[in-house]
Parts: C-alpha cells; sequence; structure tokens
C-alpha cells in the first residue's frame, strides 16, 4: 500500500509513559517524520487544545494519570480525526475492543520492528489522506448538483421524476 508518500512531510505525536521507548521511536522515525514526543498525556492534550495536532497520533494504552483509551476518547470528542495507532506491551481482548470502540485506526503489540511501525505509519497516512480526497470530491460533487439543479429550475426545466409524482397523487384523489 505504500505510495509516492514524502514521509518528512508526515508529522507524528508519540505518547508513552516509558522514555526508552520514546527515545527509541525519536532516533528511529526521527529521520523519516516530524516526530514529538510526549511522556505526559496532560501536555499532548493541551497541545491539542490549542490547535496543533499531528497527521499521524501513536499512543500507549497503559500509562499513569490517564490511559491511551481516556486521551483517544477525548481527542474524537473533541473532533479531530486525525489517523490514531496503538500500542500496547500488555493488550488482552477487552484492550482490543475498547481500543476499536474509541475509533482507533490501527493497534500494534510491543515488542514490535520500528520498521513494520514505520510502514503502519505510511500506510495509515495514506488511508487517511484518500479519505479526504473522497470526502472533498463528493462535496464538491453535491454543490454542483444544487448548482444544476438551480439552473434548471431557472430555465423552467422541470424533472420528470417530479412530473411523475405529481401524477401519481392526482390519481389518487
Amino acid at each position: 500500500m505504500h505510495n509516492n508518500t514524502n514521509k518528512k512531510q508526515i508529522s507524528v505525536d508519540i505518547l508513552d509513559d516509558e522514555q526508552e521507548i520514546l527515545t527509541s521511536l525519536q532516533d528511529y522515525m526521527g529521520d523519516n517524520f516530524f516526530v514529538n514526543c510526549f511522556s505526559d498525556s496532560e501536555v499532548l492534550l493541551a497541545k491539542y487544545k490549542l490547535g496543533r495536532t499531528a497527521d499521524i497520533l501513536i499512543c500507549d494504552i497503559h500509562m499513569p494519570k490517564m490511559n491511551g483509551h481516556k486521551v483517544i476518547r477525548k481527542i474524537r470528542k473533541a473532533g479531530f480525526n486525525l489517523p490514531i495507532i496503538m500500542i500496547s506491551g500488555f493488550a488482552e481482548k477487552p484492550d482490543l475492543i475498547t481500543a476499536l470502540s474509541a475509533q482507533v485506526d490501527a493497534f500494534i503489540e510491543k515488542p514490535f520492528s520500528l520498521g513494520e511501525l514505520e510502514s503502519l505509519v505510511i500506510d495509515q497516512y495514506s488511508i487517511h489522506e484518500k479519505y479526504i480526497a473522497a470526502n472533498k470530491r463528493a462535496e464538491k460533487l453535491k454543490h454542483m448538483r444544487t448548482y444544476y439543479q438551480y439552473l434548471l429550475k431557472r430555465i423552467g426545466f422541470v424533472d420528470s421524476r417530479d412530473s411523475r409524482k405529481k401524477s401519481a397523487k392526482y390519481q389518487e384523489i
């Protein structure tokens, strides 16, 4: 699913309470992406409240203060629609179910290879970009249809479907 996505343009926020993980991900992914690491969920959420989100969020599940599920629910509730990849070293079936209900886009279990995570980031970014493009096309088509209907009414064109509905009403009387 890899396309010609320029990796350097993708910004990635990483939230994990383990400093070794953050350092490792920053070192590896920092060469290819714009990476911001957070060990405190409140600091990440404060950044998002200011409207400064990344293209992708990588979020651990089990953290002190606020777990990853709660962080993601807050992000989704605030209306942010970025792809979210959840990571965990101790994921159990209830964690996966909760992650899905919190609208997580992908899940990867620790330990994972850095290359695997990088591929997942690129894939999720690509899927999200296609989704945005499709929504823009659909919105544009909707506006075009409305405008064409307006123009047709102005020149006096009557939609034959409207005529059939009217004649069916008169036949009932």
